[in-house]
This record gives C-alpha cells, sequence and structure tokens, in this order.
C-alpha cells in the first residue's frame, strides 16, 4: 500500500517538474516578464503625464472669472488711486480728452464731484465695487438683465471679494461698506460730452451719480422697517448702459490678485486701450495723472519711481509684457506705450470661446446732446438715513455770507437781508469791521447789535487812526490767513505724495542699493573736494548692512520715513516749494 502511494506521488511531481522547466514554458515566462516590465513601465509614464496634467490644471494659467462693468465709468478715473482713503478736503477731480462727435474732434470732460464729508471713492471702494459687479453680472446671466433695486449683505460683497480677513473685522467693516454706499450716492459726475447713454446712442452734458439711493443694514426703511440686508437703487443712466450691454469684460481673478492700488485703476484702461490698438497702447503721462489723480513729475526716474511697482505687479500677472517711456517734446512730457501680455491675448480667446467680447463697440454714430439742466434738490431723498440727513436749502432761502455774518452779530434776519439789499457789500463789510474793532477794545460793552445798526443806517463814520489800524489788522489777518491756507495745502500735497510714495514703496533690495549709491556719490563729491576719502570696499558693506536693518517693513514706518528723509514729502520742503511759486 506504502509503495503504491508513493509511486503515484513522484509520478505527479514529475509530471509537473517536466511542464514547469520544459523549454516551452520557460520561453513563454520570460516572454510574459517581458509585457509585464512593458505594462509596468506604460502605467508608470501614464501616472506621471497625468501628474503633469494634474499640476496644470492647478495652475492659474487663464482667467476663469469675469465681470461685466459699465463701460463710461471705467473711463473717467472715477476711483482714486490711494492705499489709504483720502476723505476730507478732497478736491474736484477733472479729466479731459479729446473724441470724435458727428465727425468733428472735440474736448470732453467730466468732474469727479466729491462729497464734503465722505471725500473721492478709493481704492478700498473700487474693490467694494468690483464685487457689487460681480453680483450684478450673476444677475444679467441668469435673467438677461440687471434690476434697478439691487439687495445684497455685506457677506456676499465678502465672498465676492475673496478676503476671508474681513469676515474678523465686525463692526468696522460693516461702517466701511455703509460709508462706501453712501460715498457712490452722494459722489457726481459733471459730463461735458464725457458720459455715453447707450440706448439714446448719444453723448450727454448733465451731471449723474452711479447709485441713485442706498440704505446700508440697520438703517431705518421708507416704510418704517429696519433693513435686514443692504439695498442699492441703480441710476438710471447705469441702468440703461449695462441693459443695453454697454459693457467691458474685466479679468476679475486678476483684479482680485493685484496688491497696487495704481495697478487695479489701470486694469480696465489697459484693458480697452489694448483692445481697441491691438495689442500696443499709448497715452501721455500728464493725461494718465489726471485719469489717475496722482501728482506730474518731469524728471524722468521720479516718474519711473511713481510707476513702475505697479507695471511690474502687471507684468509679474503676465497682463503687460513690456513698456517705454517716449519723450514728448511738443506737451513738455513723456508718452507711455505699453505692450499687452500673454494673459491679455488668453482672456480674450477664453472669451470668444465662450461667445463673448472684451467690450462692445458703439453699434451706431453717436450724436451730442445737452440734457436741461434741472432745478438744485437734495442729492439723497428716500430713505431719510439717520442720523445724515442732508438738508439742501433753495436758492430763495439760503443766506448769503454777508447776512450771515450780520445775524451772527446779533442782527434780525430779516433787517440783515433788508440791509443786505439796501447797501453796497463794501459799505456793510466797512461797518462790521468797524464793529468789531471797536468791540475788541471794549469801546462798545453793551447792546453791540444795536450799534451795528445805527452804524449802518446813520453812517457812523471812523478817524484816521482808527482806519489805519484796521487796516493793518485787516493786512495781518490776511497774511496769518494765507499762511494758513498754504500750510493746509502743503498738508494736502503732503498726504497725497506720502500716499503715491507708500503705494509705489521699493523692494528691500531696491531700497538698500539706491541709498547705498546715494552716500557714495556724496562721499565722492566730498573727496573730490578734499575733504574725506572715498568710501571703502568694507565701509560700503557695512553701510548696505545698516541700511538693510533700517528698511521700513510697516505702511506707519514708510510714512515716518518718507515724511522725514524724503525731500519730495518732508512738510519743510513743501512749504519752500509753495512760498516760491507764490
Amino acid at each position: 500500500m506504502w509503495k503504491f502511494i508513493f509511486v503515484v506521488v513522484f509520478s505527479f511531481l514529475f509530471k509537473s517538474m517536466n511542464q514547469v522547466y520544459s523549454p516551452e514554458n520557460q520561453i513563454a515566462k520570460r516572454l510574459l516578464r517581458k509585457i509585464e516590465k512593458k505594462t509596468f513601465k506604460g502605467e508608470k509614464q501614464m501616472q506621471k503625464e497625468n501628474r503633469d496634467l494634474s499640476t496644470e490644471m492647478l495652475l492659474p494659467t487663464l482667467p476663469q472669472d469675469f465681470i461685466k462693468a459699465e463701460k463710461t465709468l471705467e473711463t473717467l478715473g472715477f476711483f482714486t488711486p490711494s492705499s489709504r482713503q483720502t476723505r476730507k478736503k478732497a478736491e474736484e477731480k477733472v479729466i479731459s480728452f479729446s473724441t470724435t462727435i458727428d465727425g468733428k474732434r472735440i474736448k470732453a470732460s467730466a468732474s469727479i464731484l466729491p462729497s464734503a464729508k465722505y471725500g473721492l471713492p478709493d481704492t478700498a471702494d473700487l474693490d467694494k465695487y468690483r464685487a457689487f459687479q460681480k453680483i450684478l453680472s450673476d444677475e444679467l446671466l441668469r435673467h438677461g438683465k440687471v434690476p434697478k433695486h439691487i439687495t445684497f449683505a455685506s457677506s456676499d460683497l465678502i465672498e465676492m471679494m475673496g478676503d476671508r480677513k474681513q469676515s474678523n473685522r465686525g463692526g468696522k467693516l460693516y461702517k466701511e461698506i455703509r460709508d462706501w454706499l453712501m460715498r457712490m450716492v452722494l459722489t457726481g459726475i459733471s459730463s461735458e460730452g464725457a458720459v455715453y447713454l447707450a440706448g439714446k446712442k448719444v453723448w450727454a452734458r448733465d451731471t449723474f451719480h452711479v447709485f441713485e439711493r442706498a440704505v446700508a443694514f440697520g438703517q431705518e426703511m421708507e416704510d418704517g422697517t429696519i433693513a435686514d440686508c443692504h439695498h442699492v437703487w441703480l441710476s438710471d443712466w447705469q441702468l440703461e448702459n449695462i441693459n443695453e450691454f454697454w459693457l467691458l469684460s474685466i479679468d476679475y481673478d486678476l483684479h482680485k490678485q493685484l496688491r497696487k492700488p495704481i495697478a487695479k485703476s489701470l486694469l480696465p484702461l489697459l484693458q480697452i486701450g489694448f483692445y481697441a490698438s491691438g495689442g500696443t497702447y499709448t497715452k501721455r503721462y500728464d493725461e494718465l495723472c489726471q485719469f489717475l489723480g496722482i501728482t506730474e513729475y518731469k524728471a524722468k526716474a521720479r516718474i519711473k519711481q511713481q510707476l513702475e511697482p505697479s507695471f511690474k505687479e502687471l507684468q509679474g500677472k503676465g497682463f503687460l509684457a513690456d513698456w517705454d517711456y517716449d519723450k514728448n517734446e511738443l506737451h513738455k512730457t513723456y508718452n507711455i506705450i505699453w505692450q499687452a501680455g500673454e494673459r491679455f491675448y488668453e482672456a480674450q480667446d477664453l472669451l470668444k470661446q465662450r461667445g463673448e467680447k472684451l467690450t462692445e463697440p458703439v453699434k451706431r454714430k453717436p450724436k451730442s446732446i445737452t440734457r436741461p439742466k434741472k432745478a438744485p434738490e437734495p442729492e439723497v431723498k428716500e430713505p431719510e438715513m439717520k442720523p445724515e440727513i442732508l438738508e439742501v436749502k433753495s436758492d430763495e432761502t439760503r443766506l448769503s455770507p454777508l447776512t450771515q455774518e450780520l445775524i451772527e452779530r446779533g442782527i434780525s434776519e430779516s433787517v440783515a437781508r433788508d440791509f443786505v439789499e439796501s447797501f453796497d457789500d463794501e459799505y456793510l463789510q466797512e461797518k462790521i469791521e468797524m464793529h468789531d474793532a471797536k468791540k475788541a477794545t471794549n469801546e462798545i460793552t453793551t447792546n453791540s447789535a444795536g450799534w451795528l445798526r445805527e452804524a449802518i443806517t446813520r453812517d457812523f463814520k471812523i478817524s484816521e487812526e482808527q482806519k489805519a489800524n484796521l487796516e493793518a489788522k485787516a493786512k495781518q489777518e490776511e497774511q496769518k490767513a494765507q499762511e494758513e491756507e498754504l500750510r493746509a495745502k502743503a498738508k494736502d500735497i503732503q498726504e497725497q505724495r506720502l500716499q503715491e510714495s507708500i503705494a509705489s514703496f521699493p523692494e528691500k533690495d531696491e531700497w538698500v542699493e539706491e541709498r547705498v549709491q546715494k552716500t557714495i556719490g556724496v562721499r565722492k563729491l566730498m573727496a573730490e573736494s578734499k575733504f574725506i576719502q572715498p568710501l571703502t570696499d568694507e565701509e560700503i558693506e557695512e553701510k548696505r548692512k545698516t541700511f538693510t536693518e533700517q528698511y521700513p517693513e510697516t505702511e506707519e514706518d514708510r510714512r515716518k520715513w518718507l515724511a522725514s528723509d524724503d525731500e519730495n514729502c518732508r512738510f519743510e520742503d513743501i512749504m519752500s516749494e509753495l512760498k516760491k511759486k507764490n
């Protein structure tokens, strides 16, 4: 029995070994291993290609998000680039340009009229407005048109802006949004052929606003309820132009990536210029300063310091390929020439694939129009925005400055009005000065208003000595007022220059090298005068190290450094500059 089992098992093993080690099996195994090896290599190659494809998909090589912006506003310089909000004492901003109307080349202009309280819209307002335009663009995409009344929450704006840090700012953020709404309502645009009305196909001469009305979250509505979100009523001309598709497609992804205020303001201007000129756009530097609302400089080096940080940022994002400066002898300035980068062309291609255009051309030849001027009326009608109720008096009830002066000195309003209508301004001003001088020297101690009334009706005279004293005092006050006005103007100029310099502040290496080269130059001049030896290499390196440590990192530090060490921003130098002009 055991022998039988042994024979069966041995025969099975012998047969199996012959099958395993037969030449045919060995050849088949070698072929199989080769196939498996090739398959494995192929899988690895496919995995690598898939990884490469995934990486390419993660890179933001093409803009993905566009917003539709009403085109006229983008050409007017409505938003002034600034790293800090320019609010009070903001002056009217005027933009002039040439355009063709009815086949004739004419000069058009637009004045951006700031609110006395809220000032001109700036870069922070532009960011919020771009987010608001995203809301409008989504509405346009869903329904084919935009309604006059738009509602949204602060969280909607924050989400559109893509700035997560904003959500942690609480009440301050709500106040900024509320102030932005008020600025958009109160800031005026006085157009002299600069605003296009797409529905009527005309260039208008009138005064406009972007928002007709606005009610912020938490304010009282017209019906007495409290607003649970923000409400905006678009102005008629904005609504007309948007729904007539007088629009510009803006690369919103790029706008959100930009950090320089000037770069953000340049983006739509360059888009329109590149589209119209085929990728090369030229603009005079003085006109660019007018559009941006920034200081105009004469020296090319100062111009480059002012603008090139923004140009380089746009170049780094692929929107700009190159730029150059060409001397314009006729206008005593420079022409700036920009070349479009790949991102501009990629955006055009992407829009074409979607069946859209970067900008909509005028379908018919526009005509000039002058719209009838309306009677003065409150800029904000409804709802009442408590506690900021705007009161605008009619021409009949508005008091003249001289009437107001008389009232301030105790004369009743009705009598003051009669005096202003019956006597010359110069005569009344003389009696007011007489009254003030006598009161200052205690010659009038009681019923000063009665004395002034008698002086006007009975024509009181003053002695030559009193007249001389009054003239000397008036001259002294005039000089003091001129000095205060000059100082206020110098402060405004200093603030504007500080903002521009902070916005275009150089990177550390550039800043340090500029300081080093300036120090070397000064020592070289002194060495030529035999006062001191030039800097050695060791001293230069020591200076470089010192300057590196001194580099102002924060905006506050940069402001302090510019105000004390930059001759263009020092208050004393600006005062000297203004006094020389005067």
